[in-house]
């Protein structure tokens, strides 16, 4: 039984891995700059990501996102499973909310369906389009679903290695 056990880690070399740990996707910033937008919109728009997808992690999330946020909102949001959008969904005013399916590109439409799957508002492409097409700065919030934010990092072709 004592094979199972885990050897002890000194307090500071734990502390120390824990402030060197990157998680892509877990209260992550990304700033999208003109030669990385989706859309011939280049008005400035900021990513706030994190994979929250229970109502506890969803109000951490939501409150980091509070301490950083400075612009109009936008919440792209998307649950899966048999978890209720009603339950999780932040309580905020958000200018626009955008509720997509999980597809990332229009080009790619194997499971898409403007108003099927889960909560189906277009593609990932499309939520980009819209917070572009606001035509201002604004910071999005994207949660609800690791799934959701890993896909987001796939659209806007984010380099996860570190």
């Amino acid at each position: 039984m004592s094979e199972f056990l885990l050897p002890k880690v000194p307090r500071d070399a734990l502390l120390d891995s824990l402030q060197y740990t990157h998680l892509p996707g877990r209260a992550q910033t990304v700033y999208l700059t003109p030669s990385l937008t989706i859309s011939s919109i280049t008005a400035p728009v900021r990513l706030f990501l994190d994979g929250a997808h229970t109502i506890e992690s969803i109000h951490v999330a939501t409150e980091w996102f509070l301490t950083k946020s400075t612009r109009s909102r936008v919440l792209i949001f998307h649950v899966t499973g048999s978890r209720e959008r009603s339950q999780l969904e932040p309580k905020l005013h958000f200018e626009k909310r955008i509720y997509p399916t999980l597809e990332t590109r229009k080009e790619n439409p194997s499971n898409y369906s403007p108003n099927g799957g889960g909560d189906g508002e277009g593609t990932l492409e499309d939520a980009l389009e819209a917070c572009f097409a606001l035509q201002k700065p604004v910071d999005v919030f994207v949660t609800g679903s690791l799934h959701l934010v890993g896909s987001m990092l796939e659209i806007i072709d984010y380099d996860c290695e570190v």
